[in-house]
């Protein structure tokens, strides 16, 4: 899920495959109230899921922080072929994309 503001979220949808997903998000800092703000769910192979769980990992979204040692080598699936020890951060990818409007309120 991409949440705008540089907010990425990972889930795996083995509980709610199929299903309405209900979450709870603490979003006070992030959406402005009564600001219409666009939220795009992406469907992603297990591959690319791994890849962002430690990308945000890395990144310190998730508690790690910026200057904390990183816990794994983080490799996508682009080669350098002119240089294959020198490999690139990034990662190819084909998603299925669906975007929502989502709007704070208060209760």
């Amino acid at each position: 899920m991409d949440f705008g503001y540089n907010n990425l979220f990972v889930t795996r949808d083995v509980f709610y495959n199929g299903n309405q997903l209900t979450f709870s998000f603490f979003y006070d800092k992030y959406f402005p109230k009564e600001t219409p703000t666009p939220i795009h769910l992406m469907g992603v192979d297990k591959d690319f899921y791994t890849y962002m769980q430690i990308l945000i990992s890395h990144a310190g979204q998730d508690g790690g922080g910026p200057f904390a040692t990183a816990k794994s080598t983080l490799r996508g699936n682009i080669q350098n072929t002119t240089n294959p020890d020198a490999f690139p951060l990034g990662y190819f990818r084909v998603v299925e994309r669906d975007t929502f409007i989502f709007t704070a309120t208060d209760n």
